[in-house]
């Protein structure tokens, strides 16, 4: 049995290995960007750090297993193994960098500043970041990427030093020069996956600011657009594809609004990937960040008021019901801070009437008379649901 233990730039634990001699060879092609050292140990040399991975193969098959996963699981391919490995080394940093924004997205640097593609599902960001890199891009990444507050208070992004990784077959109609480029740096790959690296990896932890987001949308047909995204959509984007941990919801929303302002947002509607990546190359240039206004949520506390609903009892807006106005939607953060919630108009003017202490009864007959043509029984259920839910995240409490 052979053992090695590898330890990864920026990482606190290692990854250990176990009869995994070509894995370890080979490791270098999936992360040309991130420096690590690999030391065959025999078990008396056993640190006392917990590995954050355990690989272990025997001869047809791959086992590993984390503190970052739920149960091990069993790969047939290197490929598929080393897949999984990085997730887990991702999940990794992420435990040891909390209050970090985390976005499961890609990101290129162009012109010293990145563009950042949150994750749709099969939108093709990997394949565009590619066809970036073919013209001259540089990779941060095509899975995650955290993100710190920069000097000049614009978010920056980290760069993961690890490859592409395309889906095999590759899309037909790919440009001659991206597949030039595939060819030119060829990384692992198997019947399901091809690494694609090269020198234009960023290494490991580069920062660079984000200047601009994109969100995807992939069609069948029809030329390459750029189109104007509502603020409320991209902030929806970013909330989805955000899983970092330890971070107040009031405090990622803040970060995510700042990220707004400084990173102009469009939304590119592609079919042809060259067509989108000459699009991204030469069409984001002209965007604009918005003037900034810092927002800020308040820190979490104990939940107001935990009692039911009464309908004879006035109720008074909290401190908690702070709301940022993003296009048609209004945002804010739980009282507990777990949760990041959106609202529409009608809610946003509800908590309005709630900023002087009023009894739902009360409540509703100033609304039947601002709304004739509703059915009183529909205003009563729309009222009553929307109460009960300001009363749970702690947006409303008994006035006293």
């Amino acid at each position: 049995m052979t053992v090695h233990d590898i330890w990864f730039q920026g990482l606190a634990s290692p990854v250990r290995c176990v009869d995994c001699d070509d894995l370890v060879k080979g490791l270098a092609g999936y992360v040309p960007g991130w420096p690590f050292s690999a030391k065959r140990i025999v078990p008396a040399e056993y640190g006392p750090e917990v590995p954050c991975a355990v690989l272990a193969f025997n001869g047809t098959a791959w086992l590993i297993q984390s503190p970052h996963t739920t149960e091990p699981r069993i790969h047939k391919t290197q490929v598929n193994v080393v897949c999984d490995l990085l997730s887990i080394l991702a999940s990794a940093l992420i435990a040891q960098s909390p209050g970090r924004l985390c976005f499961h997205a890609a990101a290129v640097e162009r012109n010293e500043g990145l563009i950042l593609f949150p994750a749709l599902r099969r939108a093709g960001k990997s394949t565009l970041s590619v066809a970036l890199m073919a013209r001259g891009a540089r990779l941060f990444t095509d899975d995650y990427l955290l993100v710190d507050h920069g000097p000049s208070g614009a978010l920056t992004g980290q760069a993961t030093g690890i490859a592409a990784r395309l889906r095999l077959p590759l899309p037909d109609g790919l440009p001659p020069d991206v597949l030039s480029f595939v060819d030119a740096h060829p990384g692992p790959e198997n019947k399901q996956y091809r690494y694609v690296g090269g020198a234009t990896v960023a290494p490991h932890g580069t920062m660079a600011p984000i200047r601009s987001i994109v969100l995807l949308d992939r069609a069948d047909d029809g030329p390459a657009t750029l189109s104007e995204v509502p603020s409320g959509d991209v902030l929806a984007a970013l909330a989805k594809q955000n899983f970092s941990r330890g971070l107040p919801a009031g405090e990622a929303l803040s970060a995510l609004i700042t990220l707004t302002q400084t990173a102009p947002a469009v939304r590119l509607t592609y079919s042809d990937v060259g067509e989108a990546a000459d699009l991204v190359m030469s069409g984001l240039d002209h965007l604009l960040p918005a003037p900034r206004r810092d927002v800020l949520f308040p820190r979490p506390g104990p939940h107001p008021d935990r009692s039911a609903l009464d309908l004879m009892h006035a109720y008074q807006r909290t401190r908690f019901a702070v709301l940022y106005p993003a296009g048609d939607v209004w945002v804010g953060a739980s009282c507990d801070g777990e949760r990041m919630l959106q609202f529409d108009a009608i809610a946003a003017n509800v908590l309005d009437l709630l900023d002087e202490a009023i009894s739902p009864s009360d409540l509703l007959d100033l609304l039947a008379d601002a709304l004739p043509d509703m059915e009183p029984s529909a205003l009563r259920d729309v009222v009553t649901d929307l109460l009960r839910r300001f009363l749970r995240v702690g947006y409303i409490a008994r006035a006293t």
